[in-house]
């Protein structure tokens, strides 16, 4: 879809993201390696924050 740019990570520290932009760059290509770098470093500075995911499904009060 025109103005539109997704990317989807796993990486092998089990912590997987989404990232959603509404604009796609200007000139050039796609900079994947610097949205990795950067959501590397915010993994790096939450690294052991998370002890523990919610159980509860919220599914049914938002579809």
């Amino acid at each position: 879809m025109p103005g539109t740019f997704t990317h989807l990570a796993r990486p092998q520290n089990g912590f997987g993201y989404a990232l959603l932009f509404n604009q796609r760059e200007e000139s050039g290509p796609l900079d994947f390696e610097g949205i990795d770098d950067d959501m590397n470093k915010v993994d790096d500075m939450n690294k052991g924050t998370v002890s523990s995911w919610p159980t509860t499904d919220l599914t049914s009060q938002y579809f």
